[in-house]
């Protein structure tokens, strides 16, 4: 990843962004969506530099809104537990 970082264009570096910050759940499942998400996320923070709120913020705000609005309730403290709870209330 440390070369396409390097060696990647400005223009896509910003589709990179563009795909992480659209990245949305869309009646997918949590899994196909949560690997959508962490790839992009991978893409455009290589070095972890974003700060794990806003990582949180992002992957909550791409989820179905039936999953979110309980989710919040449910205050997870990180990405990988976001993840696991939101795999919870979509097994129901």
């Amino acid at each position: 990843m440390a070369f396409l970082q390097k060696f990647a264009s400005p223009t896509r570096k910003n589709t990179w962004y563009l795909n992480y910050k659209n990245c949305k759940q869309a009646g997918r499942s949590i899994d196909d969506y949560a690997n959508e998400f962490q790839a992009n996320w991978r893409k455009v923070d290589e070095r972890w530099m974003m700060s794990a709120e806003s990582v949180l913020a992002d992957f909550i705000l791409g989820l179905d809104p039936n999953i979110s609005i309980i989710l919040y309730g449910l205050a997870s403290g990180s990405l990988n537990e976001a993840i696991r709870k939101a795999k919870m209330i979509e097994m129901g």
